[in-house]
């Protein structure tokens, strides 16, 4: 999505050397981003989620492992131009297996912005990983209710503004993002808060 409204971005993944991990290089390469960070895993497929909608208003999601993607490498190339990038954006699901958990806390040392999008996807739900990345980022986004279920580990309560606030304060963040499905998202970003309802669209 910011490759489409005009960003410079770069993907660092892990794709399977089969017909699915070509299949998604060649989309990403027609979406113009820059895949040359983009490992080839040679023993484990490309990742796959099966998708229940039958609760249209939330989505569930199982998420097939292992997957490539559970095994990112640590590569001094990758480490090396993120140096130079303005923002890095990760999700905690690339925490679930030991080896690309490592590779992203290695990255988190990075001077650039980093963006945290919370995944609360069980069962691959830890409450102490979760908390560290949560401190070792700037900006956190999360659907609301993932931001219950935080706000409960540290005791807080209130309306979703009341639970942002602290959260940000909490954890010692400059903004948080809280989406709420079809109710649109809340912004908070240096102590001001901005909403937007969202756009019906037909999915």
């Amino acid at each position: 999505r910011l490759c489409q409204l005009g960003a410079e971005v770069a993907l660092l993944s892990r794709v399977g050397r089969d017909e699915l991990g070509q299949r998604l290089l060649g989309y990403l390469h027609r979406q113009g981003l820059d895949t040359a960070d983009v490992q080839i895993d040679e023993r484990q497929g490309t990742g796959t989620v099966e998708v229940d909608l039958s609760n249209p208003a939330e989505a569930r999601y199982h998420i097939v492992q292992p997957s490539a993607w559970d095994f990112i490498a640590a590569d001094e190339a990758s480490a090396s131009r993120l140096k130079s990038c303005s923002a890095m954006v990760f999700g905690s699901l690339a925490t679930r297996s030991s080896q690309s958990r490592e590779t992203l806390l290695g990255l988190l040392n990075s001077p650039a912005l980093k963006v945290f999008d919370v995944n609360l996807r069980p069962p691959f739900v830890d409450r102490d990983t979760i908390e560290l990345l949560l401190r070792r980022c700037d900006w956190a986004k999360l659907n609301e209710h993932e931001l219950a279920v935080i706000a409960g580990w540290c005791g807080i309560v209130g309306g979703v503004e009341e639970q942002i606030r602290r959260l940000a304060a909490h954890y010692r963040l400059h903004g948080v993002c809280v989406t709420e499905g079809s109710d649109g998202a809340t912004l908070f970003l240096k102590g001001e808060f901005f909403t937007h309802p969202g756009f019906k669209v037909q999915v």
